[in-house]
């Protein structure tokens, strides 16, 4: 029984050690293919995983194996069953709805096709997103000891959210 290591990926330009493995992993594959072998046989008879020999007997030429050269499998652009429901979502969980649960039920009542993992990874997104970073101590300052008119539009807008207030509560 021959025993080849499965190896990592290299970059596609190169002509190193891995790269020529990977060059002869795949000849010797589409071989056994050629010669009527199953992919799991061809798996047994080379000790590999069953997945490695379904990786090189997809791959039409070597350059295919290469990770950077293989089509992702979940991409960026991928849609996803809670897509249309992401708006919602999102709203919901701005107005103070941080349950999974609620929200999950709420989807349901809609008739979405959705699971609870689903909404739960959605949902700890929102809750991880980095808030804007908080008004200095000098900023809060600067805001309350001028007087409101000498503000800036963007000054007295962010005086007014709350931001400043909290921090003043903090400190104190």
């Amino acid at each position: 029984m021959t025993r080849c290591k499965a190896t990592r990926a290299a970059r596609p330009g190169s002509v190193g050690r891995r790269a020529e493995l990977k060059k002869a992993a795949h000849a010797l594959v589409h071989e056994l293919l050629v010669q009527g072998h199953s992919r799991r046989a061809i798996a047994r008879r080379l000790g590999w995983g069953l997945n490695t020999v379904l990786r090189y007997a997809r791959a039409a030429r070597c350059q295919d194996t290469f990770r950077e050269n293989r089509p992702r499998s979940r991409g960026p652009a991928r849609s996803s069953r809670l897509d249309p429901y992401e708006p919602y979502l999102e709203r919901r969980f701005t107005a103070g709805c941080t349950s999974v649960t609620q929200l999950h039920s709420e989807l349901l009542t809609e008739y979405a096709a959705v699971t609870y993992a689903m909404v739960r990874a959605h949902i700890t997104t929102l809750r991880t997103a980095p808030p804007g970073t908080p008004p200095s101590v000098r900023q809060v300052t600067s805001w309350l000891t001028h007087h409101p008119t000498a503000l800036s539009e963007e000054d007295r807008a962010d005086l007014k959210d709350g931001s400043a207030s909290r921090l003043i509560i903090a400190v104190v």
